[in-house]
């Protein structure tokens, strides 16, 4: 009786060891989705604003291009 006590105690133990690192995990998880999330707006933000300024050179080298008379 004894040991079945003591390897219930054991148990016990380390389940509560293992929701611990289950719920510190998850919380990890949670965090990295979010910086995941974040990072993929700024990655979509930053291509935005390239295709912007990619249009805005194009129109820039057609507008200050030299005409050359033939």
């Amino acid at each position: 009786m004894r040991v079945a006590k003591e390897v219930g105690v054991r148990l016990n133990s380390e389940l509560d060891l293992l929701d611990e690192k289950r719920a510190y995990h998850e919380e990890e998880n949670r965090q990295l989705k979010e910086e995941l999330q974040c990072s993929q707006q700024r990655r979509i933000t930053l291509e935005n604003e390239l295709g912007r300024m990619r249009l805005e050179v194009r129109q820039n080298k057609r507008r200050f291009i030299p005409v050359v008379y033939a």
